[in-house]
């Protein structure tokens, strides 16, 4: 394989990353990788690390980037917007289709968790990438997402819909951060509350500067109007995604557009679909075969 680093401009930051090539090899399909929540870099963890060199490997050029004020690149995270974040990786598209061993008109994006709302955008407001990935993203709002990750942690319903709901209102009204401690602060003796902080429902500024820019974010909008071939990858196991209820609003939103929609679920697999020590079975070959595979919009 072959790396090269690259420097562009997103929604007015400057952003860095790897472009990743088969070596010595021409007209190439491409994807580029959209990172989750948080200070996503070009590698998530490793995540993006086996994704890159199996896509690779198998014929596949692919760009990762650092997410705004993550690694190398400029910009503050916490405070973007999905339209931000959206500009950013539609300028990651143009720079991978302009590298000379990728085919024009073929690269596609592959976004992961919340990285798929950021893809999902993309596709749906900007046209530009060939095909869209969306791998453990919820095909519900942000709320709902939040809201399932606590009932599952044992909260009940209505209990975390009324304490997400607060949290919002009060991190959009401007309300430092200390008021969202406060009204955690509340919720911290109840029987779910130390299953839901091991599963990463905390609070800290980046996170409260987070909910104020996307407590309010659906998807629906963007799946109502999208016409991209799409497929939806999600792990049984996901405990962070409402997996049945994105299935259906997947499926009724591609009847309405008439797109091409591929929905697949590794069984025994979690949020990165692993399954075990490794990768679930059959995943990274999905991955491939799709990003290799010419596809038409309706």
């Amino acid at each position: 394989m072959e790396t090269e680093d690259v420097e562009f401009f997103g929604a007015g930051v400057r952003l860095s990353g790897t472009i990743t090539v088969p070596s010595r090899a021409s007209a190439l399909p491409g994807v580029v990788l959209i990172g989750g929540s948080g200070p996503s870099d070009r590698h998530n963890g490793g995540f993006f690390d086996l994704l890159r060199d199996h896509l690779a490997n198998a014929g596949v050029a692919v760009l990762a980037y650092d997410k705004r004020g993550a690694g190398w690149s400029a910009g503050d995270w916490p405070v973007a917007t999905v339209d931000d974040l959206a500009a950013d990786a539609a300028a990651a598209v143009a720079v991978l289709q302009a590298h000379p061993q990728v085919t024009r008109g073929t690269v596609g994006v592959l976004g992961h968790s919340e990285g798929g709302w950021v893809a999902l955008r993309v596709c749906a407001k900007l046209g530009t990438p060939r095909h869209l990935i969306i791998n453990s993203c919820p095909a519900v709002s942000f709320a709902e997402s939040e809201v399932h990750a606590l009932t599952g942690a044992g909260a009940e319903q209505d209990t975390a819909a009324a304490l997400f709901q607060q949290l919002t209102d009060a991190a959009q009204a401007g309300l430092g951060y200390r008021e969202g401690e406060r009204i955690l602060a509340a919720c911290q003796h109840e029987p779910w509350y130390p299953a839901a902080a091991a599963g990463g429902f905390s609070l800290d500024a980046a996170a409260w500067s987070q909910l104020g820019a996307w407590g309010h974010y659906d998807p629906r909008a963007d799946l109502d109007q999208l016409t991209t071939p799409t497929l939806a990858i999600f792990g049984s196991d996901d405990l962070l995604v409402p997996i049945h209820a994105s299935i259906q609003r997947l499926r009724e939103s591609a009847e309405q557009t008439a797109r091409p929609q591929q929905i697949t679920v590794f069984p025994g697999a979690g949020h990165r679909l692993q399954a075990g020590t490794g990768p679930a079975p059959g995943y990274l070959d999905c991955l491939s075969a799709w990003c290799r595979t010419p596809r038409i919009r309706p």
